[in-house]
């Protein structure tokens, strides 16, 4: 788990911060160039702990039930719960539009993954649709 230093930073200093944070990504243009500043930036467990969150909200906008997405990204309850309400009060709703417009390669992997692995059903497909699917197909 992250672990962030108990001592105050002064505010206006932290908005730099986070302000310059800001900056850097937005000024990645490839990439090689992200891979290198999240690689540098982060742990492994901040990665995944980031990737995971995202993946949350994404699959939660989809439709996915709570149980798909805490079996397939082995997630407490807990966590999954508190990302959807803030899904559903409107957290993250800059941030769907972000990744609508990009969908088509930050997500397709990930969808063609679960699915063609026969770990989840197709969004909006009933199970009973799917298993149908899967007697005709023999």
């Amino acid at each position: 788990m992250p672990h962030v230093s108990p001592r105050e930073v002064d505010k206006k200093f932290l908005d730099k911060i986070y302000l310059n944070l800001s900056k850097i990504f937005s000024k990645i243009t490839s990439e090689n160039d992200a891979n290198i500043l999240i690689g540098s930036l982060l742990t492994r467990t901040e990665k995944l702990m980031l990737g995971k969150r995202l993946t949350v909200i994404w699959l939660v906008h989809k439709g996915l039930t709570y149980n798909e997405i805490e079996s397939n990204l082995k997630m407490s309850s807990a966590t999954v719960y508190r990302i959807s309400v803030g899904y559903e009060v409107g957290k993250y709703d800059d941030l769907i539009k972000i990744l609508e417009n990009n969908r088509s390669f930050l997500f397709d992997e990930l969808h063609h993954a679960l699915h063609l692995g026969g770990r989840l059903r197709a969004y909006g497909v009933s199970k009973r649709s799917q298993k149908n699917f899967r007697k005709r197909q023999g």
